[in-house]
């Protein structure tokens, strides 16, 4: 893993950065797992490969006359590097043994006479844009724009799961491209009389080239074999409200609020699975492709709330011992956590299908953390800093632990308290009993006591 990066402030109104990244990587796995000590279930993790990657990106920062705009654009480089596995010719086979035999047939090699390919080197240009403007000495108006990618797992391009004398069960597919997000945010910040920073802004991000899992099997099921692809589309749209004291003598933090709506592209085959499938009859589905109507499932809003509040002491505040104040220095860091109500499904999927209008939604739920601190000068190189933190110091009851969940989710529908899912508000107590020690989400409170140094 290599990066450089320069910045060059050659005009006034302008600096530049330019920036370079190389990577390579090797994965290597030849491992067996036993299921349950059963020696007859035996399951082997073979991968071997050496990606590359490579970035470039150039920006220039133009300030004039209060205006401050980021105009860039990276380059992303990416090579498998080498012929790997080609799952797309696995329908060529006429059963499950065969496949793994021919994967698995020659001694000292992690592969065999599995169809090989030598994918394409996969090429992106990231276009970026952020500009701020002035309104007045206190507040301005900005808007951001760009592409954003990412490859997908290794585990979707490269490895592979064959449980031994049975079948392939799992099969990278190295052909898989960028994931790519297509961000847009206009926001207003405010300086509110010196005393705090306000924040609005809205967001929207598309998500494309998702990746997801798909099933290449024969009609009859003699070949079944898991994949990844990449089908998935996602929205995510929001509104983002943020209070924040960055300076004080006292207090400082920030308390953010978001509120989000996603869609997400459904691709399940009803009654037959939840991805779809590859098929040898071109006659079945769409040239042998059976998929779901890609409708968007969207969720109802959510609203996310966290922050931290800092209440730190001055120097030389508070009360003395021999002429030395114990407390200055000291901070109270209150860290915190909410997530309203959430959209959940019943676990049971016949009942999914049979009241395909019924939703789920959980409680409301928040956690709190504490950290309390005191820093201390050894000498004019640095300080120590000596710190308590107390995790879920203040958490509401959510439960976790729910070992009948088909008989407790049907209660609560049968009660109409289908947005209480989390709760113990249900009819028959014998639903919530559990062997498990722990019932509720943030149930154990943990003590860490450290320092540092800072030099």
């Amino acid at each position: 893993d290599a990066r450089a990066a320069l910045v060059n402030q050659f005009h006034p109104f302008h600096e530049l950065k330019i920036g370079i990244g190389f990577r390579s990587t090797q994965i290597f796995q030849d491992r067996l797992h036993i299921h349950n000590d059963d020696y007859a279930q035996q399951f082997l993790w073979q991968t071997d490969v050496t990606p590359l990657q490579f970035n470039a990106y150039i920006q220039d920062k133009i300030e004039f006359l209060g205006m401050v705009a980021n105009v860039g654009v990276r380059f992303d480089y990416y090579t498998p590097n080498g012929p790997h596995p080609d799952v797309q010719r696995t329908l060529e086979y006429d059963t499950n043994l065969e496949i793994v035999n021919s994967f698995l047939e020659v001694e000292d090699s992690l592969i065999g006479s599995f169809p090989m390919i030598t994918p394409e080197a996969k090429i992106y240009l990231s276009p970026r844009i952020g500009i701020s403007f002035p309104i007045t000495i206190n507040s301005k108006v900005y808007f951001n724009y760009g592409h954003f990618v990412q490859m997908p797992q290794p585990e979707a391009m490269y490895f592979s799961t064959a449980a031994k004398g049975n079948r392939l069960q799992w099969l990278g597919d190295p052909t898989l491209t960028y994931q790519t997000s297509i961000n847009y945010e206009l926001g207003y910040d405010q300086n509110v009389y010196d005393l705090f920073q306000f924040h609005i802004g809205a967001f929207y991000k598309d998500y494309s080239d998702r990746e997801s899992g798909i099933v290449y099997a024969h009609s009859d099921q003699s070949i079944v074999l898991e994949s990844a692809v990449q089908r998935e589309n996602q929205e995510i749209r929001g509104l983002d409200i943020e209070f924040r004291r960055s300076y004080g003598q006292w207090v400082t933090g920030f308390i953010n609020f978001n509120i989000t709506q996603k869609s997400t592209s459904n691709l399940e085959v009803p009654n037959v699975s939840q991805i779809p499938v590859i098929t040898d009859n071109p006659s079945i589905g769409t040239n042998g492709e059976l998929r779901g109507v890609p409708r968007p499932i969207i969720s109802e809003i959510t609203p996310y709330g966290r922050g931290v509040v800092t209440v730190r002491t001055p120097v030389n505040w508070g009360p003395q011992v021999w002429d030395y104040p114990i407390l200055h220095k000291t901070a109270l860091s209150f860290g915190l956590f909410y997530s309203g109500s959430r959209f959940t499904e019943h676990p049971d999927e016949s009942f999914r299908n049979q009241h395909p209008d019924v939703k789920f939604y959980t409680i409301p739920y928040f956690s709190s953390n504490l950290r309390i601190s005191r820093n201390f000068e050894i000498s004019t190189l640095g300080s120590m800093e000596l710190y308590l933190d107390i995790s879920n110091l203040l958490v509401s009851k959510y439960r976790t632990a729910i070992p009948n969940t088909k008989d407790y989710y049907d209660d609560l529908f049968a009660n109409g308290k289908t947005d209480k899912v989390g709760s113990e508000d249900v009819s028959n107590p014998l639903i919530l009993r559990t062997e498990s020690d722990v019932l509720y989400a943030g149930q154990h409170r943990i003590y860490v006591l450290g320092f540092r140094f800072n030099l």
